[in-house]
Order: structure tokens, then C-alpha cells, then sequence
């Protein structure tokens, strides 16, 4: 093989595996961002999970957050899950609209897929969801 078709097949070898490099270390990563329920007008409530991206949690921790957006009195709830045990977190909201998020630190393995839920809870007596949304994230 000629130097030229060398070159051109190491060109088309790192076209394949750079990207899928990426792709994996972007995933090891994790990812944060957040879930409003499906209710119309504003928002009743309002998701959150973070990986911890910035080391300001032992390895493998993570953080989940409910914030009730609404005086409508339903509360928020908010379930992350992931394929290994234990399964799924929750946290609520309860506390009235605009009083700022309710946090729980969860331990995850690093990497893992998970999905967070949110939805609107009718009461304690009624506990009822609706208004369910969710959405998939990487600890």
C-alpha cells in the first residue's frame, strides 16, 4: 500500500473512533438540567437533578430537587430511577409555591442513565399525581 493510501486509511479510522471517544467520555460526564410538569400555563412544578460535576460531593453522589412553582395547593413530587439497586429516590415539595427547592442527596454510580420524574400531588389524603413529565439524565 502506498504512503498516500495510509494516510488515508488512518484518516478514515480517526473519523470513526474520535467521535465515539467523545461520545463516551461526554457521557461519563453525566449531565444536569431539569423537568417541568405538563400542566398548562406556568409550570406547577419543576424538577431538578444534578450529577456532581464539580467534586462538591463524595463520588457517586448526585442531587435531586422539587420546587413547587404554584399556589394551587397540589405539591411536587419527584422521583429519579436508574436500572440498579436502590432503584429510585423521591423527594418532595409541600411547603407552599416560590419557597425555594427541596434537595436530596442520592448515591448513584458515576455514569449511570437515569430518568427524572416530576408531577403535581393532589395531598397527603389524595395522594394523586398528575401532570407527569420526565426526563433522562446521566449521574
Amino acid at each position: 500500500m502506498s504512503m498516500n493510501k495510509w494516510k488515508l486509511a488512518l484518516a478514515a479510522a480517526s473519523a470513526i473512533i474520535l467521535p465515539l471517544t467523545f461520545a463516551a467520555s461526554a457521557e461519563a460526564r453525566g449531565t444536569s438540567g431539569s423537568v417541568t410538569t405538563t400542566d398548562s400555563g406556568i409550570a406547577g412544578g419543576t424538577g431538578f437533578f444534578w450529577y456532581d460535576g464539580n467534586g462538591a460531593q463524595p463520588a457517586n453522589k448526585s442531587v435531586i430537587g422539587a420546587r413547587d412553582n404554584q399556589a394551587d395547593g397540589k405539591g411536587v413530587w419527584v422521583r429519579v430511577s436508574w436500572a440498579r439497586s436502590p432503584y429510585a429516590a423521591i423527594v418532595m415539595d409541600t411547603n407552599g409555591a416560590s419557597n425555594g427547592v427541596v434537595t436530596k442527596v442520592v448515591t448513584i454510580p458515576d455514569g449511570t442513565p437515569v430518568t427524572l420524574e416530576v408531577c403535581l400531588r393532589d395531598s397527603d389524603a389524595s395522594p394523586t399525581l398528575r401532570y407527569c413529565n420526565s426526563r433522562d439524565f446521566v449521574a
